[in-house]
């Protein structure tokens, strides 16, 4: 009978360790699982923020080269068309100031 009691006895304070080693594992495991959550979402929230981040600098950039282009398009537009009358002038110019041709 005394085998027996330390035998049941044996059997418990293992069915106990055994329990209490499966609930810190269940702890465990349920930190792992809330921490890859957690992770998860904070890498959908970069990923979200980087493409609005994006599309805002797409935006900015066809803002800013519309501008440039409003700027100097005119500007360029005009020395283009001014240009054969300042390379006729630049002619003449240089024409006036060469010594032979006022012999």
């Amino acid at each position: 009978m005394i085998i027996i009691n330390r035998y049941e006895k044996s059997l418990v304070e293992r069915f106990g360790r055994a329990a209490v080693e499966a609930d810190r594992l269940q702890h465990e495991l349920d930190t792992l699982t809330s921490c890859t959550s957690d992770v998860e979402s904070v890498r959908q929230q970069i990923r979200s923020t980087a493409e609005a981040l994006r599309r805002q600098l797409d935006t900015e950039e066809a803002v800013l080269l519309r501008r440039v282009d409003e700027m100097y398009g005119a500007e360029c537009r005009r020395a283009v068309e001014a240009s054969p009358a300042l390379r006729d002038r630049i002619t003449r110019l240089r024409e006036v100031s060469d010594p032979m041709h006022l012999r």
